[in-house]
């Protein structure tokens, strides 16, 4: 339940980067008449964000959308939506009068490019090699703070910058806060949800997996026989499932 004071506008998040603005627009009027839209476009690249902000003539309406459109399935993504603690679309994107950026991703850092024997997990294993302990501990809380204040726009940043991902769970195994079964679990159960509902629906296409979702396939392919074995039997069983597919090539060329 949101803990959000109900208001017009609401926010829509995790929306497929190829959607363009009319089709989320057909998507909102699904729940009734709409005032006005904004999606959100990186200003240097003109793609967009994955998340837009949407108008409604009263709160009824607005309160109908978040209830309807939470969770409703584009493609391979759910839609997150939530009331914005905008109350007007002028200040969309903009900074309040408190000066900070509600509801909206700040311009994230590029990054750099990965030498030619390097690959991104090492990458991300040499920057968490650097942090003291202290300073892990740190990131750790904001990334809970965060998704505390606005769970909605912490999804936002993990989909937008998924080795921040991966780099808050290599913290967590280093810091012993979770440990190596529990993420193992956390990947299985992802991926089979995925390949579940693939081979429910088609047996002849391969399922459209995004990134992340490639990598936890390769992820759980490479997990050995003795830990497979230690795993309990419906697990072991999925796992081996997942194995055999890639095996098959079900999932396509990786």
């Amino acid at each position: 339940m949101s803990d959000r004071v109900p208001g017009k506008i609401i926010y829509v998040g995790s929306i497929p980067y190829d959607q363009t603005e009319e089709q989320v627009m057909d998507i909102a009027k699904s729940v009734g008449p709409v005032v006005g839209l904004k999606m959100m476009f990186d200003k240097e690249t003109g793609k967009s964000k994955g998340y837009a902000f949407v108008e409604y003539p009263d709160v009824e309406t607005a309160s109908s959308a978040v209830r309807n459109l939470n969770n409703y399935t584009i493609g391979n993504r759910q839609l997150k939506c939530d009331f914005s603690w905008e109350t007007s679309m002028n200040t969309v994107g903009s900074m309040n009068s408190r000066g900070k950026m509600d509801d909206a991703l700040p311009p994230l850092p590029a990054g750099r490019s990965l030498d030619s024997n390097e690959t991104y997990q090492s990458a991300i294993t040499s920057a968490v090699g650097q942090l003291d302990d202290a300073r892990r501990q740190q990131v750790i809380a904001d990334a809970i703070k965060m998704t505390k204040r606005n769970s909605l726009l912490m999804d936002e940043l993990l989909a937008q910058c998924p080795q921040l991902a991966y780099a808050l769970v290599e913290i967590m195994l280093t810091t012993k806060k979770v440990d190596e079964h529990a993420i193992q679990s956390i990947l299985l159960n992802n991926v089979t949800s995925d390949t579940t509902q693939y081979s429910e629906t088609t047996k002849t296409t391969p399922p459209a997996l995004g990134a992340d979702e490639i990598e936890m396939i390769k992820q759980v392919v490479q997990l050995s026989d003795d830990i497979v074995a230690g795993l309990p039997e419906d697990q072991r069983a999925q796992i081996l499932e997942i194995k055999e597919n890639y095996k098959n090539g079900v999932y396509g060329s990786l």
